[in-house]
């Protein structure tokens, strides 16, 4: 009847306030994330904040340089390529345990969420447009019940997040319906109970935005380029 209550650490709170600040676009990458700052923001000490740095870091999202700080892990072509390629390669290890398993039950809530993205567009609620892009994805991982995938794909999920802001700089008016056309693609394939179907659909998704988010990439370092010239 009720769920379990997690007793929450600081720390933990800390991991998610900087990752929600990540994922809303608050921080992007290579801004500079000042101890001092989230101390007065936060209302923490600097002991729970130290110890969200290193998880942040081993995340990939997070790089502590000595005598600087610690900043947003701007990420390379290399970074990128690695990232989509992990998160397809997860998302299809999880199709192949549960493309046989899910249920009526389990196709209702994922349509729903697809519905509840469509409402998010129609607001203009880019903040939980990208939770539910997000727990579209996370329910289908989670419905392998194998918790070492299950946190292999949070992190590259959460490194995902980082990198998609880079996609913006080529694709200013993306057009947030793409999410609903790829969600109700890999939603069918799991319908028809095909794997081969549902594993093409996750790679050539994946594939695609990786190529936006390269593109997007080089626009900035173009500009950044650019000015460097012209200083």
């Amino acid at each position: 009847m009720f769920n379990e209550i997690k007793p929450i650490t600081l720390r933990d709170q800390v991991v998610e306030e900087i990752r929600r600040a990540i994922f809303e676009g608050r921080l992007k990458p290579g801004d500079h994330i000042r101890e001092q700052d989230l101390t007065q923001h936060l209302g923490v000490s600097r002991t729970p904040i130290r110890e969200a740095f290193i998880i942040l870091e081993r995340d990939g999202l997070l790089v502590n340089y000595p005598n600087r700080g610690c900043f947003v892990r701007n990420f390379d072509e290399q970074d990128i390529r690695e990232i989509f390629t992990m998160r397809a390669a997860l998302e299809n290890l999880a199709a192949e345990l549960i493309i046989d398993k899910l249920t009526d039950e389990d196709f209702a809530h994922l349509r729903k969420l697809i519905e509840q993205q469509r409402l998010a567009i129609e607001q203009d609620d880019r903040t939980h447009l990208g939770l539910l892009d997000l727990s579209f994805h996370l329910y289908l991982v989670e419905r392998a019940h194998n918790s070492r995938l299950t946190r292999a794909w949070q992190a590259i999920s959460a490194q995902y997040v980082a990198a998609i802001s880079y996609r913006a700089s080529a694709y200013p008016d993306y057009d947030e319906h793409q999410a609903l056309t790829d969600h109700e693609q890999i939603l069918k394939a799991y319908m028809s109970r095909d794997l081969n179907r549902v594993m093409k659909v996750n790679h050539e998704i994946n594939e695609r935005v990786a190529h936006q988010c390269l593109q997007g990439l080089l626009i900035q370092k173009q500009a950044r380029t650019e000015e460097v010239n012209t200083r």
